[in-house]
């Protein structure tokens, strides 16, 4: 069976990367091939476009990065073309990988899609353009399943792969020895995404929070993860990082796992922290012209609601405070996270709506049931 894996953003490619690795435990014939970046090179599967400078969020960001894009997509209709895979799976990067689904069922091969795209929040009318592309559609929480049966897909919760993915991670006593930290240290984690232009909406305020912090008690130890790909090079160049601010990159979880209170953007990685059992704050920035481009493109019930964050999402309620645009301030965050260190009460009440979300996201073997049902999908061709 010849299986094509199309993820085109770093959490994407962690998923990739297990699937791939589920699909060759089930049948170690399995030919795999991929669009993707560090996480599936490191399980051996050969890429056919490298997606590490291809993950952008926005309207007008896209422009940055179209030329490679284009590129991308000429070199995946190639591989349909001449490799002629059983099945495509896209994982994510909807807007993309929608176009590689048109041109897969076109060419009568199954496409099994992870990670429902966020219809319910964004472009709800998206719904019957990934009907007509899409053969199986794999989400990773409940609440997904109904969108999709409405409209007539054959869809399937397969649980969360983080769920797999925990143990993988580090327990914080080990997660401190790898960066040097004393056990008793408070440390205070900033992730600021794991996009460039992130980096430029998100980090340097996350920054200017952590100076204030640092102002306000002297013995945190104030440490920002950069995504693999990334360096502190790719940090703004004007900005006065405060000189305390350790910057590491490719340890995210290692970072998450010792913290005791995390800033998070907004996305894959808050869940992480809430999995890992850390207090966060979820923040997030787009560009004034994609917010008010993007803004009329959203469900309104959505928007209405005001709960973005997945943790809050999936629980069902305000659990992780949230900063967004012009709320996203140094002065805001600063105080959320000082709140999390120092009132108990209010990190123990966070900290038990956290237990409660391992149920909520399928347990374990997310991977192995993703596995099944690519194989399945293929066979239905």
């Amino acid at each position: 069976m010849r299986v094509l894996l199309l993820a085109g953003e770093p959490s994407g490619d962690r998923m990739a990367a297990g699937i791939a690795r589920a699909l060759r435990a089930m049948d170690p014939a399995v030919e795999l091939r991929a669009m993707g970046s560090a996480h599936l090179v490191e399980a051996g599967v050969p890429l056919e476009v490298d997606a590490t400078h291809l993950s952008v969020v926005g309207i007008t960001e896209v422009a940055a990065v179209l030329p490679g894009l284009l590129r991308a997509r000429a070199a995946l209709l190639r591989c349909l073309d001449e490799w002629r895979p059983d099945v495509v799976v896209p994982i994510d990067y909807p807007d993309f990988n929608l176009r590689l689904a048109r041109q897969a069922r076109r060419r009568s091969i199954p496409v099994a899609w992870l990670v429902s795209p966020q219809v319910w929040a964004w472009r709800p009318w998206r719904v019957a353009d990934f009907a007509r592309a899409v053969s199986r559609m794999l989400v990773l929480f409940p609440f997904e399943v109904e969108t999709w049966r409405r409209a007539g897909v054959d869809v399937e919760h397969v649980g969360h792969p983080l769920m797999d993915l925990r143990s993988e991670w580090p327990s914080r006593e080990e997660a401190r020895r790898a960066l040097d930290l004393r056990d008793d240290a408070r440390v205070v984690a900033l992730l600021p995404g794991s996009r460039r232009r992130e980096l430029r909406h998100v980090a340097p305020d996350m920054l200017r929070a952590a100076g204030l912090l640092a102002a306000e008690a002297e013995d945190l130890e104030l440490i920002l993860a950069l995504a693999p790909g990334l360096s502190a090079t790719d940090l703004p160049l004007h900005l006065a990082a405060p000189a305390r601010v350790r910057v590491v990159t490719g340890s995210a979880p290692a970072v998450t796992r010792a913290a005791d209170v995390a800033a998070v953007a907004s996305g894959t990685a808050t869940l992480d922290a809430a999995l890992a059992g850390t207090p966060l704050v979820a923040v997030y920035r787009v560009s004034a012209l994609t917010m008010a481009l993007g803004r009329p493109l959203a469900d309104k019930e959505f928007l209405a609601r005001g709960v973005f964050s997945l943790p809050n999402l999936v629980l069902g309620e305000r659990v992780v405070p949230e900063l967004l645009q012009e709320g996203f301030t140094p002065e805001a965050l600063a105080r959320k996270m000082s709140a999390l260190l120092n009132a108990r009460g209010q990190r123990d009440d966070m900290l038990a709506a956290f237990a409660r979300l391992e149920g909520a996201l399928g347990g374990g073997g997310a991977f192995d049931r993703i596995a099944r049902a690519v194989v399945a999908t293929a066979a239905s061709a």
